[in-house]
């Protein structure tokens, strides 16, 4: 079961000091003011990285995202000689949706995977 609980380092503000990278977005609930806890009060980590993900998995990506889909998309213009094409390749072949586990939004994260389907 996962709840949530207001971020400890902002104090539910989402923000926190200043840096260049970021600007004043707090790394401890990545701006939302508040952090996924279990049901002992734990703050929810991720299981996976996107790269190794399967579904079922938490991965990071600002927030913590439960993984509920992978699918292999296939690029239209895989195989061609035109050089526009082969410069505008998309670097990855699988879309992974995830669902935020603090607001319940969906995101789409997309990687390369070298791992082929034995048929």
């Amino acid at each position: 079961m996962t709840t949530t609980k207001t971020c400890t380092r902002c104090n539910g503000t989402g923000t926190y000091s200043f840096n260049l990278k970021d600007g004043t977005v707090c790394y401890g609930c990545s701006g939302s003011g508040v952090v996924a806890v279990t049901s002992k009060g734990k703050k929810i980590k991720a299981t996976s990285t996107l790269r190794n993900a399967q579904i079922g998995d938490t991965i990071e990506a600002g927030n913590i995202y439960e993984v509920i889909s992978i699918a292999d998309v296939v690029d239209p213009k895989a195989g061609s000689t035109d050089i526009a094409d082969i410069l505008n390749h998309t670097p990855y072949n699988q879309q992974v949706i995830g669902k935020n586990i603090v607001s319940g939004k969906y995101a789409k994260f997309y990687r390369y995977s070298s791992q082929q389907e034995v048929k």
